[in-house]
């Protein structure tokens, strides 16, 4: 699946404001996912701790593409010192 340069720009444009608003953890672009499964469409996709609490802010769609909302638990990799 090809990802258009304009929609990549879109993403950057708007990816540090989307990352400071609470509860969501990633942005990125690729195949629509939806309850596990995937489409063959193109969705940014956006990764948030928990789908039943999405933050308010989120666009309906960046750079024409609609969003899919995936519930993801980051947790941090560490080194000790």
């Amino acid at each position: 699946m090809d990802i258009p340069d304009e929609l990549v720009e879109a993403k950057k444009a708007v990816e540090l404001e989307l990352l400071g608003l609470p509860g969501l953890v990633g942005i990125g672009l690729g195949m629509r996912e939806a309850d596990g499964e995937f489409f063959d469409e193109l969705a940014v996709r956006v990764l948030v701790e928990d789908a039943t609490n999405v933050p308010p802010g989120l666009p309906d769609e960046i750079g024409g593409v609609s969003l899919c909302i995936i519930e993801r638990q980051i947790e941090p990799c560490g080194f000790p010192d």
